[in-house]
């Protein structure tokens, strides 16, 4: 229930961003500026302790894909980027994005549906351990925290490697998929027919529009903690849009501290 009515929450905001924004569908994805690590978040562990997501240090990582065709992944392999945050530099990127996760709504809203809390949140978290929002990190890492993950969730979110997302979760197609789609920076056929063939098309569908859903919503909010930083005209009237949204979102990321891990699944869905 409470992943849904975030689900709502983020759908509308996305929305309310397109109504203003038509897209072409024609507009491609463009390499993102990578920022520096931004602090740190936390989630509570089984006793209630606070269990602390610590900075992820730099680690090699596939660089995004631009839209010239960009470095393709090596089998069993990431590429070499040096910071850990991504975010939106231009109009164009923040609309090829915004056109992507809209087309992914109905997929997005199944997933409370078709998938369990886990594997929902297998895919945030994994997308996350590449991305690296704050705001994410804190959401996702408490609502993983109450799913099935428990406090395998902080594993998951600061994994550094494919190996290490696919330990620190049972779900092992969607954490590959979620991984390579975001290190790949890119839609990959042939990642998505094999999570098909292995969960089938309805769940992999949802679990497609949330990789894109949940990369919508790093960047953004890795966006706005960017404008002081590197300020620009787009990313002023970005963050004075979206800004109330990712506040809603940080408030209710607190609000969840108080729940038990792996609480009720009315609760976690």
């Amino acid at each position: 229930m409470m992943r849904f009515a975030i689900t709502v929450l983020f759908v509308l905001g996305l929305m309310g961003a397109e109504a203003f924004s038509p897209v072409s569908p024609g507009l491609g994805l463009r390499r993102p500026q990578r920022l520096a690590s931004v602090g740190p978040s936390q989630i509570h562990g089984a006793s209630g302790a606070a269990i602390p997501f610590a900075p992820r240090k730099s680690v090699p990582r596939m660089s995004l894909a631009d839209e010239q065709g960009g470095d393709q992944v090596a089998s069993g392999g990431e590429a070499t980027p040096s910071s850990c945050s991504y975010a939106w530099t231009k109009l164009s990127q923040c609309l090829s994005d915004h056109y992507q996760t809209t087309r992914s709504i109905p997929s997005i809203m199944k997933g409370a549906l078709v998938l369990s809390p886990s594997e929902v949140e297998t895919t945030h978290l994994t997308v996350n351990s590449v991305f690296s929002c704050p705001f994410c990190t804190g959401l996702h890492g408490e609502l993983g925290r109450m799913s099935d993950l428990g406090e395998k969730s902080y594993d998951l979110n600061s994994a550094d490697s494919l190996d290490s997302c696919l330990q620190a979760t049972p779900h092992t197609g969607v954490a590959r998929y979620a991984r390579d789609f975001a290190t790949k920076g890119r839609y990959d056929s042939g990642d998505y027919e094999q999570l098909s063939s292995s969960i089938g098309p309805s769940r992999a569908s949802s679990v497609r529009g949330l990789a894109w859903f949940l990369r919508w919503g790093a960047f953004g909010g890795n966006t706005i903690l960017s404008t002081t930083k590197s300020p620009s005209l787009f990313k002023l009237f970005f963050t004075l849009y979206y800004l109330p949204l990712y506040a809603i979102i940080k408030a209710f990321s607190a609000m969840l501290t108080v729940f038990p891990t792996k609480s009720p699944k009315i609760l976690s869905q």
